[in-house]
C-alpha cells in the first residue's frame, strides 16, 4: 500500500512574502539557548532511549512521571510513528479526533487499520462530543488519538473531559494517545491535561518544536514502563539514535528556569497577536468569524465566501503573497489556519493583505 505526501507539509513549502500558515512560534536563536558550548564533547551516539539527564528534565515537566516513563525520540513525529508501529495490527480501528494535524491517521491506514473520525463541534466552541466518541469506538478500536492543545483550533480538553475519554477507551480496552506538542502554549499558563495521569494505557507525545526550537528534532513519548520499552524496540529500527548534539542542547532548554523563560516569551507574543486578531475579526465580521483559541499558536478562522479552502488559500497566495493553511488539510472546509506565533509586524501585515483580498471577493450571504 502506498502512502501519499502530507498535503499540509508540502503546502507549507510554498514560496511567499508573508508566512502565517505554520503552527509554531517565532524561532529562537542558538544564542538564546547557550553562548558556551562544550566543544570537546564527542560527536557520537548517546543512549538510544535518551540520557538519564534529559529524561529527568522531561519528567520534571510532567508531574507523576519518572525518567523510566520517558523515551526520547526524533521529534513528535517519530514518537507518534513508533506508537502506531508498536500497537497497531491489520484490522484494528483507529479513532482520530478532528480537526487535527494529520500526521498519524494515514500511517494507521498504511498499517491496514480502519480509521474513524469524531469532529469537535464548532457550535459549542470546538468542544468534544463525548457521546459521539462513545458511539464511534468499538471492540476493534486500538487507539483513540487527538491533539491537546488542539492544532489548529487552539481548543483545550479539560481534565474532566480527559478522564471521560479514558473511561470510554477503557471500556473497549483501547489506548489513548495525546499529541501534546503544544504544551506551554496555554494562555492560562496551566499545562493541558493528558491521559497519562488518568489511565494506564494513556500515552503522551511531544517535543521542543513548539517552544520555538525545531532544528534540534528532540521529542519524547511518555507511557507505562512496559510500553516505553516496547516502543524503544521499534526505535532501534527507525532512527536508532536521535540527534546527540540536539539532545545536549535540548537538555539545556528543558531546565525548568530556561523552559519557563521561553514559555513566557512565547505567550507574550501569541497573546498580543491574539488581541490584534480579535480586533481584526470584530472589524471584519461580515467576512470572517472565529472561536477564540485557549492555547496554541494558531487560530482557525471561518470565512464567508463561496469557495473551498484550498482555492481560497491558493488565490490569497497568488494575489497577496500571503500563506495561510487550508482548513481541508485538517479535515474541515471553509476555514484557514492562521499563525499567531509570528512576530507582531508579520501578523499586522498579513491581516492588512487578507482584508484587501477578501474585500474583492463576492459574499456568500
Amino acid at each position: 500500500m502506498k502512502i501519499e505526501p502530507m498535503k499540509l507539509e508540502r503546502w507549507l513549502l510554498r514560496p511567499c512574502e508573508i508566512d502565517v500558515g505554520g503552527g509554531g512560534v517565532a524561532k529562537l536563536k542558538l544564542e538564546d539557548v547557550t553562548t558556551s558550548i562544550d566543544y570537546k564533547q564527542t560527536l557520537g551516539y548517546g543512549p538510544t532511549n535518551g540520557s538519564l539527564q534529559i529524561r529527568q528534565e522531561i519528567s520534571d515537566w510532567f508531574p507523576g512521571t519518572t525518567p523510566d516513563n520517558v523515551l526520547v525520540t526524533s521529534a513528535t513525529s517519530e514518537a507518534n510513528l513508533i506508537v502506531n508501529l508498536a500497537l497497531l495490527n491489520p484490522g484494528d480501528e483507529y479513532v482520530a479526533v478532528m480537526p487535527e494535524y494529520g500526521q498519524t491517521a494515514p500511517v494507521a491506514q498504511f498499517l491496514g487499520c480502519t480509521t474513524k473520525m469524531v469532529f469537535l463541534n464548532e457550535d459549542t466552541d470546538w468542544e468534544l462530543n463525548l457521546e459521539a466518541l462513545n458511539e464511534t469506538v468499538s471492540k476493534k478500536t486500538k487507539i483513540v488519538f487527538f491533539n491537546n492543545p488542539n492544532n489548529p483550533t487552539g481548543a483545550l480538553l479539560t481534565s474532566a473531559q480527559m478522564k471521560s475519554i479514558c473511561e470510554i477507551a477503557s471500556d473497549v480496552d483501547a489506548y489513548v494517545v495525546c499529541d501534546n506538542a503544544l504544551r506551554g502554549s496555554e494562555f492560562d499558563g496551566k499545562p493541558a491535561a493528558t491521559p497519562f495521569e488518568h489511565y494506564e494505557k494513556g500515552i503522551v507525545t511531544g517535543s521542543l518544536s513548539k517552544l520555538g526550537i525545531t532544528s534540534f528534532r528532540i521529542g519524547w513519548l511518555i507511557a507505562s514502563n512496559k510500553l516505553v520499552d516496547d516502543c524503544w524496540k521499534f526505535k532501534d529500527y527507525t532512527t536508532l539514535s536521535h540527534s546527540a548534539i540536539g539532545e545536549y542542547l535540548a537538555t539545556i532548554v528543558l531546565r525548568r528556569e530556561n523552559r519557563e523563560r521561553y514559555i513566557e516569551r512565547n505567550l507574550a507574543m501569541s497573546k498580543a497577536n491574539c488581541e490584534t486578531l480579535s480586533n481584526w475579526v470584530n472589524a471584519n465580521s461580515r467576512m470572517v468569524s472565529w472561536i477564540r483559541p485557549k492555547a496554541s499558536f494558531t487560530a482557525f478562522l471561518k470565512y464567508k465566501f463561496k469557495m473551498n479552502s484550498e482555492d481560497f488559500c491558493e488565490r490569497l497566495l497568488a494575489q497577496e503573497k500571503v500563506l495561510v493553511s487550508p482548513g481541508t488539510h485538517f479535515g474541515v472546509d471553509n476555514h484557514m489556519r492562521f499563525n499567531i506565533g509570528c512576530k507582531p509586524e508579520t501578523v499586522t501585515e498579513a491581516l492588512r493583505r487578507l482584508s484587501r483580498f477578501m474585500g474583492g471577493l463576492p459574499q456568500k450571504t
